[in-house]
């Protein structure tokens, strides 16, 4: 009767463990990796949003105009 008794509570902490674990790590928000893709965390639309301001128009203005400069140096010289 102890032994069984030792038994059962093993399950008991085992399940009871087992369900602790498996609330603790679905409530955190952590991306998740399914069929190939990568989701995002179930918290995504309470988190703050990250903005970016845009860039220059064309990313390469000083060698761009390093180019233009050397072109009508070449065009002078003829």
């Amino acid at each position: 009767m102890n032994r069984a008794k030792k038994i059962i509570g093993r399950w008991v902490l085992t399940i009871v463990g087992g369900t602790i674990l498996l609330g603790a790590f679905s409530s955190i928000g952590c991306t998740v990796h399914t069929n190939g893709m990568t989701l995002p965390s179930p918290h995504w639309t309470k988190q703050r949003v990250q903005y970016f301001p845009s860039g220059p128009q064309y990313p390469f203005s000083k060698e761009e105009g390093m180019m233009n400069q050397m072109k009508a140096e070449n065009t002078n010289n003829w």
